[in-house]
């Protein structure tokens, strides 16, 4: 009996997908690490926690020809 070829998604396309994004900058999250990023639920999709200091790395405030961070106060906690 021969079994043929067997396709193995994690192997065909995940694997490679997470290598390509670690390559890009990203950085890979164990199973557990992601769900305590996500409070136990995993429903919460969006690592709020993580987007925050994203956000306070990436955007500025320009006024008057100056730049400014934004403050914990910027409404990143809505």
């Amino acid at each position: 009996m021969t079994r043929g070829f067997r396709f193995n998604e994690k192997h065909l396309s995940q694997i490679p997908a997470l290598q390509q994004l670690i390559n890009l900058g990203f950085y890979y999250l164990p199973p557990e690490q992601t769900l305590a990023a996500r409070q136990g639920k995993f429903g919460n999709v969006l690592l709020k926690d993580v987007l925050c200091e994203q956000l306070k790395k990436i955007n500025r405030i320009h006024y008057k020809g100056q730049e400014y961070l934004f403050s914990d106060d910027s409404g990143y906690r809505s």
